[in-house]
C-alpha cells in the first residue's frame, strides 16, 4: 500500500464530485480502454487493472515499472555504469555510478531522476567519476516521512539525508553540479558544508531571485507554468498525475511532449516517449514526501521562500560558483549575472545558445564545452584561497 500525503488528499476531494456524477458504464469503458495501453519501448507496462478499493491504487504503476522505467533510458547509454541503494539509516539514496576521475556530484531538478542525464553522462564520465542521485523523497530513493510545516525543516530534510549519503558512499571534496531544484539544493548542500564543496555549478537554477511584486514580471514566467505556480501554493505540485489514475501518463504525455523531443537524438528511433513514461512512473509509485517538503520551500512555484540571491554570497569564500543559464529558459537569467558579478572573482557566468530550461538537453555539446571551462577554472581554487 503506497501512503498519500494530506495535500494529495485535498486535491482529491477536490475534484471527487466531479469525478462521482460520470456515467459508471462509460467511466468503466475508458478505464478498460486507457488500462489496455502499453509501453512498446520499455517493459514498464501502463496495463495494470486499477483496484477500486481506494482512490491511490487505481494508478497504473508499481515499483517495478518505476525500475524497468529507468533501466530503459539507462541502457541505452555506451558507458559502462554502477547502480546502488546505498544505506543512509532508515532511508536510502538511488545512486549512480560511472567513469573516473575526481567525484562529481549530479542533482536533478524538481520531479525528474538520475536518468535524465543520458546527454551528459558518457562525456563526464571520462574526466570526472560521476555521481547521479535521486533526491531523499524523489525518483527511486526513499520516501521518508516528512511532517515539516516550515522552510528550514523541509532544508533540513534534504540536507540531512545528502550528508548522510555523502558520509556513506565515503566522499571528502567534490564538485557538485545542479539543474533547477537540484542547483538550489546545491546551493544549500555548499552553504552549510563548505569543507566538502570544492566548486558547484548552477544549472538553470530555481529560487535565485526574490518574488516580483508586479505583474510584469510574473508574466514573463510561461502559462503552465503560472497555471502549475496556482495549484502549487494549495497542493503538491504533481497531485494532479497521481489522482488522475489512469489518466495520468496522458497528461505528463499531453503536458509536457516537449521533454520527449529533447531526447530523439540519445534513443533510439521512436522511442523517445520512454522518457515521459519515467517521469510518470517516478512522481506516481511512491507517496510524495519530497513534494512535501519541497512545497515548504516555495512561494507559489516560481520563487523560493528563501531565495539565493540573499544568502549564496554569504558562501565561504573558498567554494567558487558557476552559473550556466539557458538563452531561451524562462529562469531569471538577470538574478543570476547579478548574483555573480556580487561574488566577483570567485564566480563565472555563462549562457548556452539555443537552449530552454534543460540546457544538459538542449544543447549539451555547448553545455559540456562549458561545464569543462568551467571545472578547469576553479578545479585548484579551494587549495590555493584562505577561507574569510
Amino acid at each position: 500500500t503506497v501512503n498519500c500525503s494530506s495535500r494529495d488528499r485535498r486535491f482529491q476531494n477536490k475534484i471527487s464530485a466531479n469525478m462521482t456524477t460520470q456515467n459508471t458504464s462509460t467511466s468503466e469503458q475508458t478505464v478498460s480502454k486507457t488500462s489496455k495501453r502499453k509501453l512498446s519501448t520499455t517493459n514498464a507496462n501502463l496495463s495494470t487493472k486499477p483496484k477500486k478499493e481506494s482512490w491511490w491504487h487505481w494508478r497504473p504503476t508499481s515499483t517495478s515499472q518505476v525500475q524497468s522505467a529507468e533501466k530503459f533510458l539507462l541502457d541505452t547509454m555506451s558507458i559502462p555504469y554502477e547502480q546502488q541503494k546505498v544505506d543512509i539509516g532508515g532511508n536510502h539514496i538511488n545512486t549512480l555510478i560511472c567513469g573516473d576521475g575526481p567525484p562529481l556530484v549530479l542533482f536533478h531538478g524538481f520531479g525528474a531522476g538520475l536518468a535524465l542525464w543520458l546527454h551528459i553522462l558518457p562525456t563526464l564520465s571520462t574526466y570526472r567519476k560521476v555521481y547521479a542521485i535521486d533526491l531523499p523523497g524523489f525518483g527511486r530513493s526513499g520516501r521518508r516521512q516528512y511532517s515539516g510545516k516550515t522552510a528550514d525543516s523541509a532544508e533540513k530534510y534534504f540536507l540531512a539525508d545528502i550528508e548522510k549519503w555523502r558520509e556513506a558512499i565515503g566522499l571528502d571534496v567534490f564538485t557538485i553540479m545542479g539543474h533547477s531544484f537540484g542547483a538550489y539544493m546545491s546551493a544549500l548542500y555548499a552553504l552549510n558544508y563548505p569543507e566538502h564543496v570544492k566548486h558547484v555549478i548552477l544549472m538553470d537554477p530555481w529560487g535565485v531571485p526574490k518574488s516580483p511584486q508586479d505583474g510584469e514580471q510574473k508574466r514573463d514566467v510561461p502559462l503552465k507554468w503560472r497555471i502549475a505556480g496556482a495549484v502549487a501554493t494549495k497542493f503538491n505540485p504533481l497531485a494532479v498525475i497521481r489522482v488522475a489514475g489512469p489518466w495520468g501518463p496522458d497528461l505528463v504525455t499531453k503536458f509536457r511532449p516537449d521533454l520527449a523531443r529533447k531526447f530523439r537524438d540519445v534513443l533510439p528511433t521512436d522511442t523517445e516517449t520512454a522518457v515521459l513514461h519515467y517521469i510518470y512512473h517516478i512522481n506516481s509509485a511512491e507517496n510524495p514526501a519530497g513534494e512535501d517538503a519541497f512545497h515548504n520551500l516555495t512561494h507559489g512555484f516560481g520563487w523560493a521562500t528563501s531565495p539565493l540571491v540573499d544568502r549564496l554570497p554569504q558562501i565561504d569564500s573558498t567554494v567558487p560558483v558557476s552559473f550556466l543559464y539557458g538563452e531561451e529558459s524562462w529562469m531569471d537569467q538577470r538574478a543570476g549575472l547579478a548574483l555573480a558579478n556580487a561574488m566577483a572573482a570567485r564566480a563565472c557566468y555563462s549562457v548556452i545558445p539555443g537552449a530552454g530550461h534543460h540546457i544538459y538537453a538542449d544543447n549539451p555539446e555547448f553545455f559540456l564545452q562549458k561545464v569543462e571551462e568551467a571545472i578547469q577554472k576553479w578545479d585548484n581554487y579551494k587549495e590555493t584561497v584562505k577561507p574569510f
